[in-house]
């Protein structure tokens, strides 16, 4: 009978073992089954990541190439500066200027003058210089012995966007004198 019970020991430990094995096998099973779809997602992303680097590397090229395309921008807004301060280019303006401004001289008169009633408080000098800068096309001539130094002060900033505009500003003074100004 004692063999009987080592027999059915054995028996029953064959049993558990075989039982531990078949559970070590699924579960063997289903890992080999989780780390092949780990390396079909790492595939996944892989190929993603590749997109992504070629688009990146997309976006680089349209960059460098917008930044020649600002730099040339540029170097033509330097050469129209040039060119529109050049004798040239305000000869043709003034020209084209001169030929509109005479088809239409019935209704304008040909030279504005500025008047200033302080104590009437109508306008100031300060206030017809700046439209006059606004409205002006390309050169604004002013012959004047009586306007200070505070007046174009007060004027500045009209000034500077006439300037970067393209604009020239010739300022006729007392004893003859004449000021040239650009930008």
């Amino acid at each position: 009978m004692e063999g009987y019970w080592i027999w059915l020991a054995f028996l029953a430990l064959a049993v558990i073992s075989l039982s531990i094995i078949q559970l070590e096998a699924g579960r063997n099973k289903r890992l080999l089954a989780g780390y092949r779809q780990m390396q079909m997602d790492v595939e996944q992303l892989r190929g993603r990541l590749r997109e992504k680097e070629m688009k990146l590397d997309q976006l680089q090229r349209e960059c460098a190439h917008l930044l020649k395309l600002k730099s040339r921008n540029l170097d033509l807004e330097e050469e129209l500066k040039k060119t529109k301060r050049s004798a040239e280019y305000n000869s043709s303006e003034r020209l084209q200027y001169l030929e509109s401004y005479l088809a239409r001289q019935e209704q304008n008169p040909s030279a504005i003058f500025l008047g200033t009633f302080p104590p009437l408080r109508l306008h100031s000098i300060e206030d017809r210089l700046c439209r006059m800068l606004e409205a002006a096309r390309f050169e604004v001539v002013v012959v004047s012995p009586w306007i200070k130094r505070q007046t174009w002060n007060r004027i500045a900033a009209p000034l500077q966007k006439f300037f970067r505009r393209g604009g020239r500003l010739v300022v006729f003074m007392r004893d003859g004198n004449r000021t040239t100004a650009q930008e």
